[in-house]
């Protein structure tokens, strides 16, 4: 298994490509559904629950490869960037939403994402399986908006690869709209970026 990723790894090198579409969204029009989930409250991350967000972290998002380590969560927080969390009333995680700003580095696509002074990122949500069709994502995502347009942000910016259907429905419902896409990859070892973005999109997406 292990001789089987190194030689992917090697094949990628040659030749690989991955579209990534990049979606807006004005804060002003955050949704202001105001219901109570049952038995689930929200609330902002605080290092304080960093092994509580590690334990879900490990043993329930098995099905990404990579989003966070403990070093990742303290540097992030310490530049600035908000985690908002989904807890049940028995105090168990179930669902997280990062916020960016300035910047962040983005592992999957190898390369740095940087946006304006009155804009955000977002990235790196999750809710577990035994939780979504409730509400939660939504939930999340309208408390971290608010937050951030009442500390005077004015767009909202996130980006996946096409294939993620599920991302550009909830994307599209919730308001988000599509202002470019980039193709990312390696043609014998060269890390190329290919962006094709349109006037309005302010998001950067640069080797590092």
């Amino acid at each position: 298994m292990k001789l089987k990723r190194i030689i992917k790894w090697y094949l990628s090198l040659l030749f690989s490509v991955q579209k990534i579409v990049v979606r807006k969204f004005y804060l002003k029009n955050y949704s202001k559904d105001n219901r109570v989930l049952s038995n689930i409250f929200l609330k902002e991350f605080e290092l304080a629950l960093i092994d509580k967000l590690l334990e879900f972290h490990d043993k329930v998002c098995t099905e990404w490869n990579f989003l966070f380590t403990r070093e990742d969560i303290i540097k992030r927080i310490s530049e600035g960037h908000k985690c908002y969390i989904a807890v049940t009333n028995e105090n168990v995680i179930v669902g997280f939403y990062w916020i960016g700003i300035n910047s962040l580095y983005s592992p999957d696509l190898r390369a740095k994402v940087s946006v304006s002074e009155d804009s955000i990122i977002s990235y790196n949500g999750f809710v577990d399986k035994t939780c979504r069709g409730l509400g939660v994502f939504p939930k999340m995502r309208n408390m971290a908006y608010s937050d951030f347009f009442n500390k005077g942000y004015k767009y909202a910016y996130g980006y996946s690869l096409s294939t993620n259907n599920a991302i550009a429905s909830s994307s599209k419902k919730y308001g988000f709209k599509n202002v470019g896409k980039a193709y990312l990859g390696f043609i014998f070892g060269y890390h190329y970026i290919i962006r094709l973005f349109e006037k309005e999109c302010l998001l950067k997406i640069e080797k590092l």
